[in-house]
């Protein structure tokens, strides 16, 4: 799979092709919003393989002078920047877009849905039975975010991409 890093972070490209979006039909878990499962096409992407970090969100705060939406206190420098608005994200885009002379964005629900789920469609990145083993979730009792790469072995989805379920609301 191809891979490039930009400004520190590791991105991934994803194949165009259809996928199945929203949650099995005799999945017992499946919430309202993610009925009825459907099939999507995307054409390929690039996404990053892990989310961003405390150190690469502060050097975005500290280079553009952004005050985030929320208070932001700053965490340990390999966890998620956790507690961002949607907004806030748009904004690091909109710098790391300047910064480096091409366009990013954050991703569409169906790209955030397919780079989890890959290509099987699995109900969790690493297949269809939950493993609190595989990521860092209540059952886990750690009470407190992980690096962002602490369960890469283990818990990346089919394409690569790391903490895709746990440690941080997305």
């Amino acid at each position: 799979m191809a891979s490039r890093v930009v400004h520190g972070i590791e991105l991934v490209l994803l194949p165009g092709g259809e996928f199945t979006m929203g949650g099995p039909d005799d999945y017992p878990d499946r919430r309202d919003d993610e009925a009825p499962s459907h099939r999507v096409y995307l054409d390929s992407y690039w996404i990053s393989r892990f989310p961003i970090t405390y150190a690469q969100y502060q050097e975005f705060i500290q280079a553009s002078g952004h005050s985030p939406s929320t208070t932001f206190a700053l965490g340990e420098p390999d966890h998620p920047a956790a507690v961002q608005w949607w907004g806030d994200g748009e904004a690091y885009c909109d710098w790391l877009s300047a910064e480096e002379g091409e366009a990013f964005r954050l991703p569409t629900e169906a790209e955030w849905e397919k780079a989890c789920r890959g290509p099987e469609s699995f109900v969790y990145p690493w297949g269809d039975r939950w493993d609190p083993q595989r990521c860092n979730s209540g059952e886990s009792l750690i009470r407190h975010t992980t690096p962002a790469d602490q369960y890469l072995c283990v818990g990346s989805s089919p394409f690569g991409v790391a903490d895709m379920a746990g440690n941080v609301w997305e």
